[in-house]
Formats: structure tokens, sequence, C-alpha cells
């Protein structure tokens, strides 16, 4: 008995049954369902009617897909089968139905989109992440707490407890104290950081004004040195020229004195000659 798609073996809507007068005939033929899987490709091509072909995939792992809100459609690959509305096991097996949702790798469709719009999808901001972590920050600390009241403790442990360890209860209450006051001590660091550079800011314009009346000062000192040592080797140079001048007149007077010297010794000498000399000559 091979699939068929007649209606004649099916029972009225009463629930009666209908007399079969006709045999099976070959265009009311039908053939099972292919049910394909992920996976690397895999068809086959079927002879039908006619001598046309149809092609039952057995496994897949590609496809295309429409974005229907931007109207674009893109081949894209297969991830995952998320779900199926008729059967659990269809998404155990993987196996890819009509009407069956899927995940998709939606690189192709990021593409597109960042080329037509400019505009990267999937990125989040950084205010967005902050928030997120908050949100599981929260729940993560009420189910901590829950799960501690939902836990059963003996009275007497806890009288015992209290008995034998007073201290150590006063030490868990100096911790958390402690533990505050470190908070406080380093919120408090970067304050005073902050303090810190403010005043740095505003004293900088300060110290480089007093920097630039420094170095006029310092120019200015430097200019009258110059101009002091300047003087000073004008008026050195004026008082040496007239010594000079005195110097010649006394070596020019010394110089007479001593030709006046010479001449008066030779006159002495003749006249000291003798008149015997004289008539010699």
């Amino acid at each position: 008995m091979g699939i068929s798609r007649d209606s004649r073996h099916k029972h009225y809507k009463t629930g009666g049954r209908s007399n079969v007068s006709i045999k099976k005939r070959k265009y009311e033929m039908g053939r099972p369902a292919t049910l394909c899987k992920m996976g690397a490709k895999r068809v086959r091509t079927v002879r039908c009617r006619g001598g046309n072909k149809k092609y039952r995939a057995l496994r897949l792992d590609t496809g295309n897909y429409a974005w229907g809100s931007e109207n674009v459609t893109k081949k894209v690959r297969i991830l995952d089968v998320v779900y199926n509305a008729s059967s659990n096991e269809l998404v155990r097996t993987k196996t890819l139905l009509k009407n069956t949702i899927i995940q998709i790798d939606a690189q192709p469709f990021k593409q597109w989109y960042q080329k037509k719009f400019g505009q990267d999808l999937g990125k989040k901001k950084k205010g967005e992440k902050k928030e997120e972590k908050k949100e599981t920050k929260a729940p993560a600390k009420a189910k901590a707490k829950e799960e501690d009241k939902k836990k059963p403790v003996a009275k007497k442990k806890k009288e015992d407890d209290e008995e034998e360890k007073p201290k150590t209860k006063a030490k868990a209450v100096e911790k958390p104290k402690a533990k505050e006051k470190e908070g406080e001590k380093a919120k408090a660091k970067p304050k005073a950081k902050e303090k810190e550079d403010k005043t740095k800011a505003a004293d900088k314009p300060k110290a480089k004004a007093k920097e630039k009346d420094e170095k006029a000062k310092a120019g200015e000192a430097a200019k009258k040195a110059v101009k002091a040592t300047i003087a000073k080797d004008k008026k050195t140079a004026v008082k040496e020229k007239p010594k000079a001048k005195g110097k010649a007149k006394t070596s020019k007077k010394k110089a007479s004195s001593d030709d006046e010297s010479s001449s008066s010794e030779r006159s002495e000498s003749e006249s000291s000659s003798s008149p015997a000399q004289k008539r010699k000559k």
C-alpha cells in the first residue's frame, strides 16, 4: 500500500463510510516527508509526472531569508533551531520545516544596513552597559537575601553562640564600620586630588606671570650692569690720556738736561786742558 492523496477512503462528517468502487490512481500518489536536517548541503533530485524534476533537500546549512520591515533578502548561514510550534522533538533533532523559528548569522544584513544608513547594528553604548550591570546585580542581591531568610536556624544554637562568643560579634560589627571608613577615605582621595588639580590649574597662570616678571627684572639688571661697566671703562680711558702726555714731557725734559750736562762737561774738559797742549795743536 503506497501513500495516496485521495479522499474516497475517508469517513463522512456523520461517521459513515463510503463504498470504494475505483482503484488508486497514479495522479493521487504521494511520497514520504523528507524532514530536512541541519548539516552540510545534501540535495537529491526526484523525477515527477511529465518528466519534471523536484529537488529534495536532505541536509542544509544555508538559506534565503528576508528582513520584512526593510524589504531585504540575503543568503544567510543557519546556526540553530530555536522553536517549533508542532513539536519539541523537531527542535531536539534540529529539523528544518515550514514555520520553524531558527537562529541565523545576521552579518550580511548588518553590512547592508551599515552601507545604506552608516550605522553599526548590535553595538551597545557605554551608558547602556552600565545600566545592564546594575540591573543584573540588584536581583542577585535580592535572591541572596531571600535564600538567607529561607534557611532554618535553631534558636538554641543562636543563644549558645551569643553566650560563648560575644567578642566575635563585636568584631564583626566593627569590620563593616572599618570598611565604611576605608570607603570614605577612598572617596575623599579623588576629591582631594581634584582640589589639588584645580589649585594647580589656577596657580599655573600666576606662576607664569611671576616667571615673566622675574626674567624681565633680571634682564633690566643685566643691562644696567653692562652700562655701568661701559661708563667705568670710558672714565679710566679719559684719565690715562693726560698721564701719558705728562710722561712724554718729563722724558723730553730729561733728554734736554742730559744734553746740557754733556755739553757742560765738554766745555770744562776743554778749559781744563793745558796751554802747552793748545800750543802743540
